[in-house]
């Protein structure tokens, strides 16, 4: 076995069934996300673009607030300002309802008020057309801090379409948390289950993400300036970056390493699995078995995981450590296999 850390477990690999089901629902997430994607990039290039319009008069024909109940169970309620205006080029009348690119509706009816008010009906405006095709116009031009707001609501989403690809090349590999890998060096090292730094960063990033937006709506009323957005995004990343750092840190310094060292004949168990207040090395003699169970705790597919345990009498009764969980029980009694052969575990 070579020392990057290989794993011998073939039976680890995910079945057909499994393998298609995941890619399924990857393609399924990565349309809707890059769907809305495509949206905001596309209203995004008309709000940079209408900065270019041009002004003409125009006057405020209606102006209401519309609110609209979402379904779900709570079914909230959201509002939003209609307006509907009209403005005339080169002796043409054209009528327009948009206040502004990225605009959406809102749980809070403030902003929808005031724009209502702002925009009172008969009150004389001014108007931007885009003057390729004049019956595009908007009252505000160019990009509001309110839809900039949209970059800090989609970022969740996007982190956790790159989890879910990380997660499926994963499960590709053998589960998320991958097969053993067995580093055979003067010690051998067994790492028995560890989510890599990568998928652990995103989860940080995603949650940094989620207070992101708590903030923006909270504390800034969805107003979301340039610097703020700066700020935003650098806060995510390093969210990100920390927890990344703290899992490579974890697995650097061996937490979830299982060792076997055959010239001492000792085993010690990592401290991510050891039990409180007992110490980590065991003795190969103390050994008694490596046994398969059914867990009495967790489930998969209201399946019980079939929990690999090691079990040991130090001479003050026996004690049995629950080393790694698999819902494959081929994998489980192949993990126990090799393990009872390398510590000769009577």
């Amino acid at each position: 076995m070579s020392p990057s850390g290989d794993s011998p477990f073939s039976s680890a690999r995910p079945k057909r069934p499994a393998v298609v089901f995941g890619a399924i629902f990857v393609c399924i997430w990565a349309v809707v996300v890059l769907g809305f994607d495509a949206v905001v990039i596309h209203d995004s290039l008309r709000a940079s673009a209408s900065a270019r319009f041009t002004p003409a008069a125009a006057t405020i024909r209606s102006s209401e607030v519309v609110s609209q109940r979402g379904g779900g169970k709570h079914r909230s309620r959201t509002y939003k300002a209609r307006v509907r205006y009209t403005y005339s080029v080169a002796g043409a009348v054209h009528e327009g309802s948009r206040i502004r690119y990225g605009e959406f509706s809102s749980s809070s009816s403030s902003r929808a008020r005031a724009d209502a008010s702002r925009y009172a009906v008969g009150s004389a405006v001014t108007a931007y057309f885009n003057p390729s095709a004049p019956g595009e116009a908007v009252l505000e031009p160019g990009f509001s801090d309110s839809a900039r707001f949209i970059f800090v609501l989609l970022l969740p989403f996007n982190l956790l379409f790159a989890a879910i690809a990380i997660y499926g090349r994963l499960s590709l590999r053998g589960g998320v948390a991958g097969p053993p890998r067995v580093f055979e060096e003067a010690v051998t090292r067994v790492r028995l289950a560890v989510l890599p730094p990568s998928l652990i960063g995103l989860a940080g990033a995603i949650g940094a993400s989620v207070v992101a937006i708590v903030v923006c709506g909270s504390a800034l009323g969805f107003e979301v300036t340039p610097n703020r957005l700066v700020i935003i995004y650098s806060g995510v990343l390093g969210g990100g970056v920390i927890a990344a750092l703290w899992m490579a840190r974890r697995i650097a310094a061996g937490r979830y390493d299982l060792t076997i060292d055959p010239t001492g004949r000792i085993i010690t168990i990592p401290p991510a699995r050891l039990p409180r207040g007992m110490e980590p090395e065991v003795r190969f003699d103390d050994i008694r078995d490596v046994d398969v169970a059914a867990s009495t705790t967790t489930t998969v597919n209201r399946r019980p995981v079939k929990d690999v345990l090691l079990v040991i009498d130090r001479g003050a009764g026996e004690e049995r450590i629950r080393l790694r969980s698999w819902s494959k029980a081929a994998v489980a009694h192949e993990f126990a296999r090799w393990l009872k052969g390398r510590v000769a575990a009577r």
